[in-house]
């Protein structure tokens, strides 16, 4: 039976060394593109703008939570939902690639161990062009 209709077990996938989970690994193999060098500048970039964000928010929450006016409670209330929802949203895109710090939470790394099945599932639904 082929590997992707379940002849291999699913930790047989998870052992294979898979490229491209990490941010940028894909793009260092072929820097002579400048196209590819401009998507990493702006994925980069991008990082830089989430990160700061969240530890702008961070900020905001923490200093009004040391002052105690009245009207604070509003600003306080949605710096801590955008930390908990950047931190959500995080989690999220990490846990659909590749599992966060390393550890063995169910359900992650979905795409990489159902890349190949998917693909196959694809190409069969999909009758070819003629």
């Amino acid at each position: 039976m082929p590997a992707w209709r379940g002849g291999a077990r699913k930790s047989e996938f998870a052992r294979r060394p898979r490229p491209g989970l990490r941010t940028g690994e894909v793009f260092r193999r072929s820097r002579a593109d400048p196209d590819t060098e401009q998507k990493l500048r702006d994925l980069q970039r991008m990082r830089r703008i989430a990160t700061l964000l969240l530890v702008f928010m961070t900020g905001v929450f923490i200093v009004t939570s040391l002052i105690s006016w009245p009207w604070l409670a509003y600003a306080r209330a949605f710096a801590e939902a955008a930390m908990v929802g950047a931190c959500a949203d995080w989690f999220a895109v990490v846990a659909l690639f590749r599992r966060p710090f390393g550890l063995p939470i169910p359900h992650t790394g979905i795409v990489p161990q159902n890349k190949i099945g998917s693909a196959r599932r694809s190409a069969v639904s999909f009758p070819p062009i003629s």
